[in-house]
């Protein structure tokens, strides 16, 4: 199989690179340093092809293996600068100072802006993230193309592509660990959920599955992509900054459904008004999911869900809580149907899963105290999605980072929260809205102690939930560590029991 991603041919790559590492340090003069962050995209194009080129310039820098670390990293470099390289086309760079982003024609603007910044430290590094992204931002939409197209030529692979704004990661593992149940190593795990797409074209052979998560940014510029099953979970205004408008946003999103035709199927959620928009003119035949009433197609009654009239599971049988959670249930199942997998499969694998990690995770149940780790809920729409999912009295840890965060838009959703506590750089902030909502609220700089107060304040069925609203920059590199740290205050709790 023809090698489509050789360093060899990156030749823009290389002189954009060096233009522009030349042109940065030519401003900022040779006392500081600069290291190149790379980034590799969800198709794994990415480190192998610019280390090479790093090195013949004796440039040091650091590997980054996904887009979410990358991110990660830019907002933690405080009072440093990061400059994101566009490798593949002539663009201007963006840059992060302390959280501002601007151009690099601003460089000179921001840089004195660093300086005379009341959080300002000695800059002594910029950081570059070359970034080797999909479309607009990175390799050339033709050769990831090529890597779809080399596994369609095999016979009778079938690619399963997931969107949507919400619920991706969670309705693609979720179908990846039906279909695995159900056949094993012939099905495969790939696309923005962070397994690169060239790192199994040696694997997939005829008749195998190959299930995708696939965002905005890799269907932007994909012209001939054709998922013989397309599922959308729903849709909401996001990423407006990258594709400019919410109409071009949704059309983008379309493209999953583009080039299907009558022998493929289309997976849509029947109670979100922009996925019917999108979805009525399409080719292939298009099925339906609703969480609100009994249509023909997957649909919630009686606490439970059925497909086209035939029960598949009860939902108290579901660990991962709220309707958005059943939505993304009932996508995987009508997913597994089409490839004829059981309803004792299904309920087997749904009924132990326990969530995507660290996005509202169910994580134990110790003396009757539920624990659900959501520390992924760095803005205030996830934490108020995790407040909608329980129905139960709930102790909330909310707080972190200080970005100016609204807590206030939490009120509507304070409905069965007992308590509040407040952790982190905007802890005071926290508490000031638990007082304006009448609900008694702690404050604690560290979670660990906001954790034991959590328990020594719940009762008996109660949910203690971490969904902090905010980043977790101020004590920790990446809000995984945080979940982390949660988790293992649960597993103390369960080892003293």
């Amino acid at each position: 199989m023809e090698n489509v991603y050789n360093p060899n041919e990156l030749i823009i790559n290389r002189n954009n690179i060096k233009n522009n590492i030349n042109s940065i340090r030519k401003f900022v003069g040779n006392s500081i340093e600069i290291m190149p962050v790379i980034k590799a995209n969800a198709y794994g194009v990415g480190m192998n092809n610019i280390i090479p080129i790093l090195n013949e310039e004796k440039i040091k820098s650091i590997g980054v293996a996904t887009a979410n670390e990358a991110i990660c990293l830019r907002e933690s470099f405080d009072g440093r600068i990061l400059i994101l390289l566009q490798p593949m086309k002539q663009q201007i760079p963006q840059i992060t100072i302390n959280n501002i982003i601007t151009n690099a024609s601003d460089l000179e603007f921001v840089y004195e802006l660093n300086k005379h910044s009341r959080n300002y430290k000695k800059v002594s590094e910029i950081h570059i993230e070359i970034d080797t992204g999909m479309g607009r931002t990175g390799v050339a939409t033709e050769n990831i193309e090529n890597f779809i197209n080399a596994i369609v030529d095999l016979e009778n692979v079938k690619i399963v592509g997931i969107t949507g704004t919400n619920g991706k990661t969670t309705t693609t593992t979720l179908t990846y660990e039906i279909l695995h149940k159900a056949f094993g190593d012939k099905v495969f795990l790939a696309g923005n959920i962070g397994y690169p797409l060239c790192s199994i074209l040696d694997k997939v052979k005829e008749n195998n599955i190959i299930v995708m998560e696939v965002s905005c940014q890799q269907l932007e510029n994909l012209s001939t992509f054709r998922p013989n099953v397309g599922l959308i979970t729903n849709l909401s205004p996001a990423h407006i900054d990258f594709l400019k408008s919410y109409e071009n946003y949704k059309y983008v999103k379309s493209k999953l459904f583009k080039n299907q035709d009558s022998s493929d199927v289309a997976i849509a959620n029947m109670e979100n008004n922009d996925v019917l928009e999108i979805t009525k003119n399409i080719k292939s035949q298009v099925k339906y999911f609703s969480s609100a009433k009994e249509i023909n197609g997957c649909y919630l009654k009686d606490g439970a869900i059925y497909y086209y009239g035939d029960k598949v599971i009860d939902t108290d049988s579901i660990f991962i809580a709220g309707k958005h959670n059943l939505e993304n249930c009932m996508g995987a199942i009508m997913i597994a149907k089409e490839f004829k997998v059981s309803n004792d499969i299904i309920c087997d694998v749904i009924s132990n899963f326990k969530g995507v990690e660290h996005r509202l995770e169910f994580v134990a149940k110790v003396n009757g105290r539920s624990f659900y780790n959501d520390t992924e809920a760095t803005n205030i729409k996830c934490t108020q999605i995790a407040l909608s999912s329980f129905d139960k009295p709930i102790i909330v840890i909310l707080g972190g980072l200080e970005r100016g965060q609204d807590f206030f838009e939490l009120a509507p959703f304070m409905e069965h929260v007992k308590a509040i506590v407040g952790i982190g750089q905007c802890r005071e902030r926290v508490l000031e809205f638990g007082k304006s909502v009448n609900i008694p609220t702690y404050i604690y700089e560290k979670l660990s102690d906001g954790f034991d107060k959590c328990y020594e304040i719940s009762e008996n069925g109660d949910i203690i939930l971490l969904s902090p609203a905010s980043a977790s920059w101020d004590q920790y590199k990446e809000c995984e560590v945080r979940g982390a740290e949660f988790k293992s205050k649960v597993e103390e709790l369960k080892n003293e029991d």
